[in-house]
């Protein structure tokens, strides 16, 4: 649930839910990490070219969640598998051809291309406009 506004007042009352947790909107800092996290596995298999700007990624993802960020980059992994399926001129490949897979900088900049028509998260546009006070039917 992204606004506590949002939420029924009889889940809040005493013996329901505990505790509320606030969670923002990642930071420059904490959107590099997120981004660092799920590339790992791909710098392990050597399947990132040197190429990508992470910079430029990280400033284009300014008021994304965590889950928009993963999903940038799993949408940049497709770009790549589209872009080597349409070189190839063929669906079918082989393990190895599998393993010559890489993602360039390219595929990341469509990624967020795709995504740009998407809003920031509803947090993000609630703690720029100030909407902590509006009720959930106002927004």
């Amino acid at each position: 649930m992204n606004n506590i506004d949002s939420v029924d007042p009889a889940l809040l009352r005493s013996g329901r839910i505990d505790a509320t947790i606030e969670v923002g909107v990642p930071d420059d800092q904490e959107r590099l990490q997120i981004f660092s996290i799920y590339t790992k596995p791909l710098l392990r298999n050597g399947i990132l070219q040197v190429d990508i700007d992470i910079n430029y990624i990280i400033r284009h993802c300014e008021g994304f969640t965590r889950a928009q960020i993963e999903h940038i980059i799993r949408l940049a992994i497709y770009n790549a598998m589209r872009r080597d399926i349409v070189d190839k001129r063929r669906i079918e490949i082989t393990y190895e051809e599998a393993d010559q897979l890489q993602i360039c900088n390219q595929d990341f900049i469509l990624a967020l291309s795709k995504l740009s028509n998407l809003s920031p998260s509803l947090t993000t546009e609630c703690s720029l406009i100030n909407m902590a006070k509006l009720k959930y039917n106002e927004i």
